[in-house]
């Protein structure tokens, strides 16, 4: 998989909480409202990943959550390994994020492009059956765990304050 830039991190770094959020959601807006969406699958990690540090609730989601996912992005590869694993220790889970395919993923989903996973992840009713049909996306592995993942997606941009079309 090509990797992703990790450039938006280490770049709000030195912003306080507030901030990071507010630079995170501009930067989501602008990308989710773009016609190519190149960049939305690392943008929606980054802002994951802070949600859930600042936002209790959203944390919620992964306190005692254990899965492995692969994405992919169109043809040239783009994509992620995401890893969701509890640590017992201190009550909430950890989410890591790296650039190599697992072998082993619990689900491995490939979109057509960052507009179809937008259309998939973001709709109010994720319809699996019209996107496998109209080859927007493929996986493989277990289908429960994608629509995990497509139901924190769909809440993030609420935890962030965005609004959503109907």
């Amino acid at each position: 998989m090509k990797l992703l830039s990790n450039d938006i991190m280490p770049a709000i770094g030195k912003l306080n909480r507030d901030n990071k959020l507010e630079f995170v959601k501009r930067l989501l807006i602008e990308e989710m409202t773009s016609d190519k969406m190149d960049s939305l699958l690392e943008l929606l990690l980054d802002a994951m990943k802070l949600v859930f540090v600042f936002n209790g609730e959203f944390r919620k989601n992964i306190n005692t959550f254990s899965a492995r996912y692969t994405f992919r992005i169109g043809s040239n590869g783009t994509g992620a390994t995401i890893i969701f694993k509890p640590i017992k220790a201190i009550r909430y889970g950890r989410m890591i994020v790296e650039n190599e395919p697992l072998d082993n993923a619990d689900v491995s989903v490939n979109f057509e492009s960052g507009k179809a996973m937008a259309e998939f992840l973001f709709s109010p009713n994720p319809d699996i059956f019209g996107a496998l049909l109209d080859n927007k996306l493929s996986f493989s592995g277990n289908l429960n765990y994608l629509f995990k993942f497509a139901y924190m997606a769909k809440h993030l941009p609420k935890a962030l304050g965005i609004p959503l079309p109907a």
